[in-house]
């Protein structure tokens, strides 16, 4: 509406441009109706043009606002959008790191699981090691106190042999034996080495005993 009236205004200005001077000198604006209407007009219009002239104004200043509004929030975005690749690397990073302990506490856990297994089996190692001991010691047990009886049962025989060998020399006929080899085969020295070496078995198997 306001732009029809600047172009009407600019119709009458062309239309007052072409009167005759003479008229307008003649006629006076209050002895001339349709001029007195044109200032009118004319003075309306040059009020709406300093209005829009405001308005215009007015509106810049607000685009420029709204420019500088727009500059901000594009910053404010531009902002925005760095922090959030930041978070997103944080993220990428954090999920990394995660990763890597799940990867540690997998090993882990992995580790954990042979060392229990190893620990079942030395367990098991253990007591079938306690089990052959117990067998070993029982037939320690056992061996030795047939190596005492054994040992006891030599003793005497060697004890009587000996004392058999003592009768037969205080009798004086045992030298006359043994120098016989064809009635018993063999001499008082070799009879002599047989209970020595007898002897020697005896402390042999008492050591035996003892260990």
């Amino acid at each position: 509406m306001r732009s029809h009236n600047a172009l009407y205004l600019v119709v009458v200005l062309l239309g007052l441009m072409a009167l005759p001077v003479a008229v307008s000198e003649a006629k006076p604006a209050e002895q001339n109706p349709m001029l007195a209407k044109m200032q009118v007009m004319v003075r309306q219009l040059s009020a709406e043009r300093d209005t829009l002239k405001a308005e215009s104004a007015k509106l810049a200043a607000e685009n420029a606002q709204l420019q500088a509004d727009l500059a901000a929030v594009k910053q404010t975005a531009a902002v925005s959008a760095a922090a959030e690749a930041k978070l997103q690397a944080d993220l990428a990073a954090a999920q990394s790191h995660n990763t890597l302990l799940q990867g540690q506490v997998d090993t882990g856990q992995s580790k954990v699981h042979e060392l229990t297994v190893l620990g079942k089996k030395l367990n098991q190692s253990k007591s079938q090691l306690t089990a052959q001991l117990a067998g070993v010691q029982q037939l320690q047990a056992v061996t030795a106190t047939e190596l005492e009886t054994c040992g006891n049962k030599n003793v005497e025989l060697l004890k009587n042999t000996k004392e058999m060998v003592g009768d037969f020399n205080s009798r004086g006929f045992f030298s006359t034996l043994l120098g016989k080899e064809s009635l018993l085969g063999f001499k008082q020295v070799e009879v002599e080495n047989q209970i020595q070496a007898y002897q020697d078995k005896l402390v042999s198997l008492r050591y035996l005993k003892q260990a």
